[in-house]
Parts: C-alpha cells; structure tokens; sequence
C-alpha cells in the first residue's frame, strides 16, 4: 500500500468520527420573546434561546416544525403564522435537533391571551383514592403530555408499605382528567422526574427506591426508569435498578443526544448527600453516579449556560459552612464540571429556577428565598434580595401573559404568585391556600383549561376531611382568599375571633354574586360588604364568624357563586371545634 494511501485511510479515520458525532438533545431557556401575545395576533418572529441547537434544528410550535432560521448553537428565530395564534390557548414550544442523536428539548409554554393587571385563581378539588388506603405517602407530582394529544396530563406518585403506583391522569383539555392509568411498582420510591430517556418520543418517569445496604446500614437510593408507552402506561426499562442515585432534573450534559440525569448520591454515612450526574445510555439506562462535589444538597437544581461557552451548568441551592447561597458547576461539555463557584443569598436557599429575567442575554436565577441572582455571563451573580417568603419550589412562568416572567412559590400549605417586574424583581406575594400542609406538597403548572392563562396542579390533604386531594387552581377574573379559616376551639355559647375573606374582581365587568354558608348556619354567620354585584376592579370582603351550640368539631363552607364568571362557584372552607 502507498504512503499516500495509508494518509488517506488516517485521515478519514480522524475525520469520519467528527462527521458522526451525535447532536445534542437541545435545551430551551425563558423566556421565549415574544413571551405572550393576544388572540387575533398577527404573525410574527418567535426568538428562542438555549443551549445545543444545531445548524439544522427546527422550532417545533405544538409538535409542529415551523419556518426556523439558524443564528447560532444558543439562538434561533422561527415565523409563527396568524393562524397559530388566532384563539385562546397555550402552545407548547421545542426546540428538534435532527438525527444522528438529536430529539426534542424541553417545554417552554407561550400563552395566548390578553394580558392582565393580576392573577386570581379559583381552587378545585377532587378526592384521590390512594392505592395503599391510609398508608399511602405521596411522593411526586409531574406534568407532561403522557399520550401526546397536546394535552397537559399528571404524574402521581404513591408509596406504601413495600410497594408503590404511579398513576398517570390523561387531561381532557378542560380541566378535568379521566380515571388514572396505574402502574404497579414494586418497591417504595421517591420523587419523580421525567424525560425522554430512550428516545422513543414517549415521556418517561425516572424514581429513586431507597434501599438499604450502604454503609451501617443506610438507605441507599437506587435509579429506575419507567418507560411511557405512549398511552399512559409504563414499563420498567431493562437494566433498571443498577446505578445510585435520586433523580432531581433531566438534561444532556455531555451532548451526545442522550438525556442525563442530574441526582443525589450519598455518602453512606446517613449525614450528607452529594449532588451528582448520571449519564444516559439512551435506553434508558444510565451510568454510575459522578459525584460533583462534596456539598451537601438534595434540592431541586437550576439548569442553563451560566458563562454562554455552550456547555450547560447546574446551580444548586447550598447551605454549606451556614452560608446561604447557590454552588454552580460550570459544565465541560462531556458530562464533568469544574469546581463550583459560590454566590451567596440573603436568605435560605432550598430551590432554583434559572431565565433571562431582564433580556440582557445572560441567565439570572431565581431562588425560593426569594433571591434574585442577576448573572454576569460568567457563572458569577450579584444578589438581588427580593421579599422573605421561603418554602419549595421555586418555578418561572408567564402567568399575567405579559412581556416578563412571574415566580410561583409552593410554601407547605399555600402557592404564592409574585408577579415580575420585568427588571430582575418581583412584586409583593398574593398567596392561595393549597391544604393542610401536613402532606409533602407537589404542585406543576400548565394551561389545564386551553384558555391561555396558565394555572396550577397540587396535590395535598383536604383541610377539613384530611384526605388528599388533587387541586387544580384555574385563573379567573373573581378571586377569593384564603380559601380556608381555622377558628380553633371556642367556648359553646360565645363566638370566635371573626376571620376576613377578600374577593377580588380583576376583569372588565361586574360580577354578580351571592354568597351563603352552606351548613350549619347556627354556627356559623357571615356578613359582607360585596352587595349584589361586585364592580370591575374592584375588591370586597366576608368576614366570618364562628359561635359553637354544641361541643366537637364543627364544619362548613362559604359559598361564593358568581355570574358569569369562569371558575365558579369558590368556597371557603370552615373550620372549628365547640369547647
């Protein structure tokens, strides 16, 4: 053979591996821009942000590709035709990278309605039928679309003894959700995170069983991945089981086109737990834990390109050395990270969500705090301290449908909507009871009713029966909070401390409305200054008063009936005990 020849073959062989790298599975930031517009809306030029995007990658607008030109690996721009935005309605919006590798990112929501001064939300509730009766504990809540109908269906996750189920709620697009379809699993589990881990365009479930057998006996987390079938059903896919773990957030680290799983491992010692990255076999199968630091932390992650060199970072909340703050891992691009580089916060730090809160083009992050870490393009932050609220949880989204993100907060027995400013702030917290508080509390966001107006999904127990409760939140013009009073014991024959409700009316008309208690009208009265109608804009209150007859505990509901009104009737749940 030649000496040409043989430099030929070398260099084909050095060559041919770069013409079959894999792409990456891109990964799409907040806030899409722009990040709302009206129904009727003319067409216009959607710009989306990320990390990943190869030269060939396609805005996809409800599953559907669009017109997309290529700017850079973190910048595309697609044409949203009239059409697409010409009713009421939330889109689902990804970014597709082609094969070889390739696939969907995650979803950004863009709604399309009419922007609004504020948010009110109307609760509803329906009773849950845990597989393991009484013994069941709640472990996770996740939205996707489990079917890709282009409906928002839920993940719900139960444990009991020795065993667990995930049932998966198909969305009627309406609010409502058909009966579950369960899946058996046969362990107790933890937390749910899902993804495309096989790469077969159905959405997974990735769970945790706390096993014993680490060191002295701790539970040690192992990883599982329960495939979707497209229908609502999973299978536990081959090879499960293997790796340590408890999965926390999905991503491709590595840019293989495999999404990899940021987790917590633990040392063994039932004292720390270390974050890590378990990368994706594409089968969904991943590997052995790489542990990233020695920081104790198992909450939930921030995710972006933090210092814009292409590689996606993981920031997480820390508590290390009693500093409040977040660690960020800058990534290397092959699923390794460098050291972390700290930032501190003015308060507690159990979550974070990362987005362009000022459209300066370098993510911020947002903490549950809540903290606002405004980002230098580096991996470095200056601290904007926001209000105290604390809690879990911490989400982004464009709820009030105007040119800026809002923060969500899920804080035990509430969810707190901070409307943004648009300049790395927030306004002051309006608050809506969520339950009891006393169940580990998981909540999703997702436009539940195809109106445009993004909503919640919370599961926790019912204040009054103290059984759980799936509770849909729906935004509406006519608001009520709270939602529940507690008036404690009070002794038979005198009355308690009376409790005040505030209805809200955000839309553009009046509202007609009556309001009532709806049982034991002996035990409790209520008077308000709302008259028969309640005029746009304005606000009105019920104040409540509980006077016990008889000994025990005493229940009941305000009925606030509205006409007209989307999301009624609410109710205000009642809560005392005749001493």
């Amino acid at each position: 053979m030649t000496r040409t020849l043989w430099v030929f073959m070398w260099m084909f062989l050095l060559i041919t591996p770069a013409l079959t790298q894999n792409n990456a599975v891109p990964f799409l930031n907040q806030p899409l821009v722009p990040v709302s517009v009206h129904p009727g809306h003319s067409s216009f030029t959607l710009k989306v942000t990320g990390t990943g995007f190869a030269s060939a990658a396609t805005v996809n607008w409800n599953g559907s590709p669009r017109s997309t030109t290529f700017i850079s690996s973190s910048k595309l721009q697609a044409t949203i035709t009239a059409a697409d935005v010409a009713h009421y309605g939330t889109a689902n919006v990804t970014v597709v990278n082609p094969a070889p590798g390739g696939g969907a990112s995650n979803v950004v929501y863009f709604p399309i309605g009419w922007p609004r001064p504020a948010v009110v939300f109307a609760r509803y509730d329906t009773l849950l039928s845990p597989p393991g009766g009484n013994n069941s504990t709640f472990e996770g809540l996740v939205v996707g679309d489990f079917n890709n109908d282009g409906k928002p269906d839920l993940a719900l996750g139960w444990s009991y003894v020795g065993a667990g189920e995930i049932d998966i709620l198909l969305g009627n697009g309406d609010g409502t959700f058909q009966s579950p379809v369960a899946t058996a699993i046969p362990f107790e589990f933890n937390n749910l995170v899902a993804g495309d881990f096989n790469r077969d365009g159905n959405l997974d479930l990735a769970i945790a069983q706390p096993m014993v057998g680490g060191g002295g006996g701790c539970p040690t987390p192992y990883l599982y991945a329960y495939l979707g079938t497209g229908d609502g059903h999973l299978n536990v896919a081959p090879g499960g089981g293997v790796v340590v773990g408890w999965p926390l957030a999905t991503a491709d680290f590595n840019g293989d086109g495999y999404l990899d799983l940021v987790t917590t491992s633990t040392d063994y010692g039932c004292i720390n737990w270390y974050p890590a990255v378990n990368l994706g076999n594409g089968d969904g199968s991943f590997g052995s834990p790489t542990e990233l630091a020695t920081l104790q932390s198992s909450s939930s992650p921030a995710i972006g390109d933090f210092n814009r060199d292409g590689n996606l970072d993981v920031a997480f909340p820390s508590t290390n050395y009693g500093n409040f703050g977040v660690d960020v891992f800058l990534g290397m691009g092959d699923g390794t990270f460098r050291k972390p580089l700290f930032s501190s916060t003015a308060y507690n730090v159990t979550s974070a969500a990362a987005a362009d809160l000022d459209f300066n083009g370098r993510l911020d992050i947002v903490t549950d705090g809540v903290d606002v870490l405004q980002g230098k393009g580096n991996g470095t932050f200056t601290d904007v301290p926001s209000q105290f609220i604390g809690g879990s949880n911490v989400h982004l989204a464009a709820l009030s449908n105007k040119q800026r993100l809002d923060g969500v907060l899920f804080s035990q027995d509430e969810i707190n909507t901070l409307l943004g400013s648009g300049n790395n702030s927030f306004q002051a917290p309006e608050s809506w009871w969520s339950g009891t508080g006393e169940d580990p509390a998981y909540f999703g966001i997702a436009d539940f009713y195809g109106d445009g107006r993004l909503g919640f999904a919370a599961v926790d127990l019912d204040a009054l029966s103290g059984l759980p409760v799936l509770s849909i939140f729906r935004q509406t013009t006519l608001g009520v909070s709270p939602t529940f009073m507690n008036f404690g014991g009070v002794k038979v024959g005198q009355s308690g401390t009376p409790q005040t409700a505030t209805l809200t009316n955000i839309g553009n008309v009046a509202a007609p409305l009556t309001i009532q208690i709806t049982k034991e009208p002996k035990n409790y009265t209520q008077t308000n200054n709302c008259g028969t109608s309640l005029p746009a804009g304005d606000t009105c209150t019920i104040q409540v008063t509980f006077s016990p007859h008889a000994k025990g505990v005493i229940t009941s509901e305000a009925k606030v009936k509205m006409t007209g009104v989307a999301g009624g009737p609410q109710y205000i749940e009642l809560w005392g005990s005749g001493q």
